[in-house]
C-alpha cells in the first residue's frame, strides 16, 4: 500500500492487519483526503488518529486473530481508550472518538460491517474552564496604580472622564 504524505505526516497502516481492514483503511483514507466536509487541518489529524487506531487494531488482532470484524473494531477501540489515550487531554480524546465514529459509519455504509458501531462510542465530556476574574484586592490595586500613574491629587479622578472607546461623554 502506498504512503500518502499530508501536512508532513505519512499515513502507513501497520503491516499485520487483516486484509479487509487494510483495504477499508485505504478507502477511508481516500474518502477523508477527497472530502470537502473536513477542514484542511482536520484531515492530517484524522489520518494520524486513524493510524493510531490501526496500531491498536494490530495489537488486538495479534492476540486474538479469530475475532469478527465488529468485535475486532470494538475491542481495538476499547484497548486504545484504556491503554493509548490515557495520557491525552480531553479535546484529543474527543477528536479521536469523533474519528472512530466517522470510520465506523463509513464501514457500515460500505457494508464492511453489518451493524453500526458508532453509537457504542462515548466521547468524554469537554471540560470548560471558567474565565479568571480579578479579586477585590487585585481590582483595588489596579485602581490605585492608575490613580498614582495619572493623578497626583486623588480628587482629580472624580473630575476627569475615563479614556475609553466605549465611553462618550454627553455634550
Amino acid at each position: 500500500m502506498n504512503s500518502v504524505k499530508i501536512a508532513s505526516k505519512k499515513f502507513t497502516p501497520p503491516k499485520l492487519l487483516p486484509p479487509w481492514l487494510t483495504e477499508a483503511a485505504s478507502l477511508f483514507k481516500d474518502y477523508i483526503i477527497n472530502s470537502a466536509v473536513y477542514a484542511s487541518n482536520t484531515k492530517p489529524a484524522y489520518l494520524s488518529d486513524l493510524n493510531d487506531f490501526l496500531i491498536s487494531c494490530e495489537k488486538v488482532y495479534q492476540l486474538t486473530p479469530h475475532l469478527t470484524h465488529e468485535k475486532l473494531l470494538t475491542s481495538s477501540a476499547l484497548y486504545a481508550q484504556k491503554n493509548l489515550w490515557v495520557h491525552l487531554k480531553s479535546n484529543s480524546k474527543i477528536r479521536k472518538v469523533a474519528l472512530l465514529k466517522v470510520f465506523f459509519n463509513f464501514l457500515f455504509q460500505q457494508k464492511i460491517i453489518e451493524n453500526s458501531l458508532s453509537h457504542q462510542l462515548i466521547a468524554p465530556k469537554k471540560i470548560q474552564s471558567l474565565p479568571r476574574f480579578l479579586s477585590v484586592d487585585e481590582a483595588l490595586n489596579v485602581l490605585k496604580y492608575v490613580q498614582k500613574l495619572y493623578f497626583s491629587d486623588p480628587h482629580q479622578l472624580e473630575a476627569v472622564s475615563p479614556p475609553s472607546p466605549f465611553f462618550s461623554p454627553s455634550s
